[in-house]
């Protein structure tokens, strides 16, 4: 399990448990259904603005979850958002707000997050 993957969905519901993320309402996706194991917190982080969808109304639950997606997800959740956008947006900008916070030490952008690195 160390190594193993962490999907969108799955990495939405840690991210909700941690952030004691309520979703307020269902999210309409086209791959979401109301019955999916991870609606619920799939619905929390886009209302609270904390991951997206795909821009075609998916949000892909199925899809690993990248290194660089799951630092932005955290910058959002911090509050740093604003700080990316003012030093670049994405990517150069949320690169380099992760950077400073040590949110991408020992991580390579193009990677896929796995459970060895939370």
């Amino acid at each position: 399990m160390k190594n193993d993957v962490i999907t969108r969905g799955e990495f939405a519901e840690i991210l909700s448990q941690v952030a004691l993320l309520e979703s307020q309402k269902e999210v309409a996706f086209e791959d979401v259904n109301p019955g999916h194991i991870y609606a619920k917190a799939i619905s929390a982080v886009y209302q609270y603005n904390i991951m997206l969808g795909d821009g075609n109304g998916k949000f892909n639950p199925d899809k690993n979850v990248t290194e660089l997606d799951a630092a932005i997800s955290i910058l959002r959740l911090l509050g740093y958002e604003d700080y990316a956008y003012y030093n670049g947006g994405y990517p150069s900008g949320y690169v380099a707000a992760a950077s400073s916070h040590d949110l991408l030490k020992g991580v390579a952008s193009d990677g896929n997050l796995t459970y060895s690195h939370i």
